[in-house]
Order: C-alpha cells, then sequence, then structure tokens
C-alpha cells in the first residue's frame, strides 16, 4: 500500500489512517479514534483540509 507524509500525524502513513484522519477533519468521527501521539484541535484540522493528498486515493 502506498504511503504519504501527513502534515497532522507528522509522518509517513498508509490510506487506511489517511482516510481515518480526513474523516475526523470533516467531523463525520470523532478525534478519540485518533492514535494517541495525535493532538487533535482546529490547527490540525486546518492541516488537514490543506493536505495535498486529501482526495488522494492510496
Amino acid at each position: 500500500m502506498d504511503t504519504v507524509f501527513c502534515p497532522v500525524a507528522n509522518r509517513d502513513i498508509d490510506g487506511g489512517d489517511c482516510v481515518v484522519i480526513c474523516d475526523v477533519a470533516d467531523r463525520m468521527i470523532k478525534p478519540t479514534v485518533l492514535p494517541e501521539d495525535i493532538q487533535w484541535d482546529e490547527e490540525q484540522r486546518a492541516k488537514c483540509l490543506a493536505c495535498k493528498y486529501r482526495e488522494y486515493d492510496l
């Protein structure tokens, strides 16, 4: 599976993790599903919404 650099996680992630983070940013699911190393706030949400890989088909 392809990986991309995620500015929210500050590391490379796979498509499944990207979908989960995007769903949190879209407020479809709660941030409690995110890994403990990701501290979610509006700044993180803005990073995700601006990410060039948001629409990337991993």
